[in-house]
């Protein structure tokens, strides 16, 4: 989780770091599936799908004494924004497509998939 939007690809090392994100997103629908295979089961009767529409702006700086000459992330500050997709399954199931650039100009799609469970 210690990431800023459009810089996935990218290691920035350090020894201390600083790290805020806002997003403002919007429920578009709320889906629920019927689910044949749950035995009687009351609570696995149903899919729950809510799709929610984003805008996000990360901003982070890393702190580094030591190799910040090998790395021109460093010791500056990062800052990634862009539109995305949420899709929550189950409640505690998150898959999320976002399209951020960052500082460097570079954008890209990216999919982030969390849970819970692992």
């Amino acid at each position: 989780s210690d990431y800023v939007c459009g810089y996935e690809y990218y290691v920035v090392d350090g020894q201390q770091f600083a790290l805020t994100k806002a997003n403002v997103k919007y429920r578009l629908f709320k889906v629920r599936m019927l689910n044949p295979w749950t035995g009687g089961i009351v609570k696995a009767n149903q899919f729950p799908f809510t799709f929610f529409l984003k805008a996000q702006v990360n901003a982070a700086y890393v702190n580094d004494d030591y190799y910040s000459e090998n790395n021109p992330l460093n010791n500056s500050l990062l800052v990634g924004y862009g539109p995305g997709i949420d899709i929550v399954v189950f409640y505690d199931v998150s898959v999320r497509f976002e399209y951020s650039w960052n500082r460097m100009g570079e954008g890209g799609l990216y999919l982030h998939v969390s849970s819970f469970l692992w």
